[in-house]
């Protein structure tokens, strides 16, 4: 690849990638003093005084390089060196590499450095693309390893909804599973459908279905992320594979479900502007889907495929009414479809149609859009920084390049596609329960990177007479480009993180424990009932009890949040009559939390409407997993415990 840019546009760039990690680091760790602090200092204050220089230079500083060595064997290097060091953060957790900023600084640094080694030497490599690429693998590697230290054969559940997942996949087949029919789940029953393939084959090792997620999340963002970069961003002189990581990543910063990415690839796969009747079918078949995942995902595939029109017809004068008809017919007859897939699986669920679309009933919490505990930066803030960098690139490109090339009409619509989806990410982001990221922003996000990468890569045809558009020169905007690069690494390192390894053999011995605390119950009439840990019962781990469907732990706290009193006051009154001769709970903790705690208000939720309910009526006798999983028996039983100290 013949080099276009000279070295000091290079080092340029290089200090500034120093001086903004190493700023990081610095803000992060203001009351650290050791020499680490101090060499970090200097580094960034260094390299800051260096990118001014650089940067008001006038003189380009063209360095000829003598030493020529063979690209192949510098690239291999180069990843190792980078697994490597993404390995050994994870290898060590604790001490000096347990600092995400360093960790984040000390990629930045090797980006940096093996970039200069091409500006150095006759390498056939331009270095602002070394630089990017080492940034672009080590968040990859650094995304990517967390989500394989999840597979692991632990019966427990390695997180708060994990076992639940589990659960509710296992509903499509409870029949074989369980040896009776139950409700299919109420949420999100697309991600479950396509995470239960594993049970259609018999298979229910909880190692294997971990195994099967990891494939889901990668397998399926990584397909999205391909076609958005094929279709939108094709022009753009930045490699597929290179663009399609960097639309990974940015995806992760969601993270965006796997599950939705089907409707997505449906349409992509689909689009035809030249037939406009195999488009429709492609969007029908997508909104079935999206109609079985989120409210929000209602009208994306339509839309899709209306901004995919909207780039590829020219307006050029045409009545508006014969220009936007098929936008319209995808949109309306797509939306009709989605949500009649969604009334019609309601009704086929078996499970009571009132439990539905809780979200509609549940509190909104407007103070998570700014700063907060459960997520620091905020909803605004946190958009903000995700999307600034590119939306810089964007409209200076735009300013420079499209002039009158593109109708109104066109703009308008791509634009007012994303504002749709933005109001509707950010209302569901504030929903109690809307988790600590920007996941609710899901649609938008799709979008956003879709349409600006179109922009970007001159793909919108321009109108009659006009001039085609050509794509971004990225040589010429590298500083830019390298805040769009570093964003989505940022983002990685600060929210991915590793499962602890989980001792299975200590896990499967206190199951054994729990099955004998049933064994020994058999003769007490009564249900049990597994608000927690309930994937126990599905990989059969614990054997000879029977699924109660209602009161699993993220129902039943989703009911709690959408204070929906006629399914709690059931649930009260059955612990009122002790109803179930024992129940599994994940917590006894009462404590209500104030606003400078992390999910105070879901916490106290489930907590005055769930778990002191409870213990009015039951006791704990035993719990395990580190008090994760409690053993309850009923007030006033005072046989059973005498009843479990019996011998086997």
């Amino acid at each position: 690849m013949e080099r276009t840019t000279n070295t000091s546009v290079f080092l340029r760039d290089m200090f500034a990638l120093f001086s903004l990690t190493g700023l990081f680091f610095l803000l992060r760790h203001p009351d650290k003093r050791g020499r680490l602090f101090i060499l970090i200092l200097v580094v960034t204050l260094v390299s800051t005084v260096l990118f001014i220089c650089f940067r008001t230079g006038k003189k380009a500083l063209n360095f000829q390089p003598r030493i020529k060595l063979p690209k192949a064997p510098f690239f291999i290097l180069s990843l190792l060196a980078v697994v490597l060091l993404i390995v050994l953060f994870y290898y060590s957790p604790d001490g000096l590499l347990s600092s995400i900023e360093l960790r984040l600084f000390l990629l930045a640094a090797l980006a940096g450095l093996l970039g200069l080694f091409c500006a150095l030497t006759k390498i056939d490599l331009e270095p602002h693309n070394v630089m990017f690429a080492v940034l672009l693998t080590g968040g990859l590697t650094y995304r990517i390893i967390p989500y394989l230290t999840t597979i692991q054969s632990t019966p427990f559940s390695l997180s708060w909804s994990e076992g639940s997942q589990v659960y509710f996949a296992s509903l499509f087949h409870s029949q074989s599973i369980y040896g009776q029919k139950l409700p299919l789940p109420v949420l999100d029953p697309s991600r479950y459908l396509i995470q239960s393939l594993p049970f259609l084959f018999g298979i229910r090792s909880i190692l294997i279905h971990r195994l099967w997620q990891v494939v889901l999340w990668f397998g399926l963002n990584a397909a999205g992320a391909w076609l958005v970069a094929k279709k939108f961003g094709k022009k753009l002189a930045l490699g597929s594979f290179w663009l399609s990581a960097f639309i990974f990543l940015f995806f992760f910063q969601g993270p965006i479900y796997y599950s939705l990415f089907v409707s997505v690839i449906i349409v992509l796969l689909g689009y035809n502007k030249d037939n406009p009747l195999r488009t429709l079918i492609f969007v029908l078949v997508a909104s079935v889907w999206a109609g079985l995942s989120r409210v929000n995902w209602i009208p994306l595939p339509g839309l899709l495929a209306v901004s995919l029109y909207l780039f590829d017809e020219p307006f050029d004068g045409k009545n508006w009414l014969n220009y936007l008809k098929m936008t319209v017919v995808w949109t309306v007859i797509g939306v009709v479809v989605a949500f009649a897939a969604k009334n019609a699986y309601r009704y086929i669920s078996g499970e009571n149609p009132d439990i539905f679309d809780s979200a509609f009933s549940s509190p909104l919490l407007w103070n998570r859009m700014f700063p907060n505990a459960t997520y620091p930066p905020g909803i605004l803030l946190g958009i903000t920084l995700v999307c600034l960098p590119l939306l810089i690139l964007t409209i200076l490109f735009v300013k420079n390049s499209y002039k009158k090339s593109v109708h109104w009409l066109r703009w308008a619509g791509l634009v007012g596609i994303l504002l749709a989806f933005f109001v509707g990410g950010i209302v569901v982001s504030a929903k109690i329960g809307g988790g600590s990221n920007l996941h609710n922003l899901d649609a938008f996000l799709v979008f956003y990177i879709a349409i600006l990468l179109g922009v970007l890569s001159g793909r919108l045809a321009p109108e009659l007479g006009a001039e085609e558009i050509a794509p971004l020169q990225v040589n010429r905007v590298t500083g830019l480009l390298l805040l769009v690069v570093l964003t989505p690494v940022f983002y990685t390192f600060i929210e991915a993180s590793a499962s602890p390894i989980q001792n299975t053999a200590i896990a499967e011995a206190e199951v054994v424990q729990m099955q004998q605390m049933l064994d020994k119950m058999d003769d007490i009439p009564g249900e049990v009932l597994f608000i927690t840990e309930r994937q126990l019962l599905t990989i059969g781990a614990i054997n000879g009890v029977s699924v109660v469907p209602e009161y699993e732990k993220v129902m039943i706290m989703e009911m709690a949040m959408a204070d929906n009193w006629d399914y709690l006051e059931r649930y009260y009154q059955l612990l009122y009559e002790h109803n179930f001769k024992a129940i599994f709970l994940d917590t006894v903790n009462t404590t209500i939390q104030d606003s400078k705690a992390a999910f105070a208000e879901e916490n106290n939720s489930y907590v005055k409407k769930v778990v002191i309910p409870t213990l009015e009526e039951y006791k704990p006798i035993m719990s395990w997993n580190n008090g994760a999983v409690v053993l309850l028996v009923p007030i006033g039983t005072d046989g059973v415990p005498q009843i479990l100290q019996k011998n086997p």
